[in-house]
């Protein structure tokens, strides 16, 4: 009587998870061979995406080989493929796409192409173009990063010694706000990815200069104003929002904050596409919207708790916060 492979841990972690998150493919061949579904997920992925993040690609060849389906959805927005391209991996980016993943999978606004060209790696963004990959797409999720409205960090299992399921922050899925694949080259300096997205990308209205050496230019020229652009507004509408909230409550004036900074980032595909002025306004009012939630919260919080579970709720609903962000 031998042990049992379906046993996961406190973490919901399957031993299939944890063989492709190491690497150890001889164990992963094993529990495949006992009969464990090779597309076991948990709330962090499957096998696949697992071996993808970390770069495994000979484990990565190994499930696809063994029927993995490379399309799965996990978290309403992380791939197989983002995962591989996370790990700069273009060997897992060339078996997946050899096996049929979608180049552009994904819900709108969290797109392998994109994510690609803020990674860097050539041959991957080659790869992506190859296989039918829209150059076209813009980003249009707000990232969370240092309250800056720029990046946002998603939390990934890792096993410690005792078995346990801890988390350490890992910065994924990063990409600029509103930008198009060939402008997030261009702005991390990459000449080499301009030149292989510029040829398949069609022309962007508010550039004056449509070339690349224009579109290098204009990177260096605005990205600088647009990065900063959404603390023009979070600079004063926390002191502002102070004030509202006094007046007419944390609740009323959270639902509107959400209400515009949810505009805001509606709008902004339309305002890349129009111009960098209109690009800019999308992120201040952005910024500005989002400013009000920390006194909203905060005076939520005085109303709603009694004066000794307060700080308990501040604590929680941070860490609620800082979930979402995922």
């Amino acid at each position: 009587m031998g042990a049992n492979p379906e046993i996961r841990t406190i973490g919901n972690m399957h031993p299939l998870h944890l063989a492709t998150m190491k690497g150890h493919k001889d164990v992963v061949i094993l529990l495949l061979s006992k009969g464990i579904h090779v597309d076991v997920s948990n709330d962090f992925g499957s096998p696949l995406q697992f071996a993808c993040y970390y770069g495994h690609d000979d484990i990565v060849k190994l499930l696809l080989h063994r029927n993995a389906n490379p399309n799965l959805l996990f978290n309403e927005a992380t791939t197989s493929l983002q995962a591989a391209i996370h790990s700069k991996s273009w060997q897992c980016v060339e078996y997946l796409l050899k096996a049929g993943v979608d180049p552009n999978g994904g819900p709108d606004g969290v797109k392998a192409l994109p994510f690609a060209a803020e990674v860097g790696v050539l041959q991957i963004i080659k790869l992506l173009v190859e296989a039918g990959a829209d150059p076209n797409v813009t980003d249009i999720v707000s990232y969370m990063y240092s309250g800056g409205g720029i990046y946002f960090e998603i939390i990934h299992g890792a096993l410690v010694s005792d078995g346990s399921l801890a988390y350490e922050n890992q910065r994924f899925l990063v990409s600029h706000h509103g930008l198009k694949p060939v402008e997030t080259a261009a702005f991390h300096g990459n000449r080499r990815g301009v030149e292989i997205l510029f040829p398949v990308r069609s022309s962007i209205p508010s550039y004056t200069d449509w070339s690349i050496d224009g579109v290098m230019r204009h990177a260096d020229s605005g990205m600088s104003t647009l990065t900063s652009s959404f603390l023009w507004g979070y600079l004063i509408s926390p002191i502002v929002g102070g004030a509202l909230v006094d007046y007419y409550g944390g609740k009323v004036v959270m639902a509107w904050g959400v209400a515009i900074w949810s505009l805001a980032t509606f709008f902004t595909p339309w305002a890349a596409e129009t111009s960098l002025w209109a690009l800019l306004a999308m992120r201040v009012l952005l910024g500005t919207a989002e400013g009000v939630a920390l006194p909203s919260m905060n005076n939520m919080i005085s109303r709603w708790f009694p004066k000794t579970e307060r700080s308990r709720a501040v604590l929680e609903l941070q860490w609620v916060d800082f979930s979402l962000e995922m």
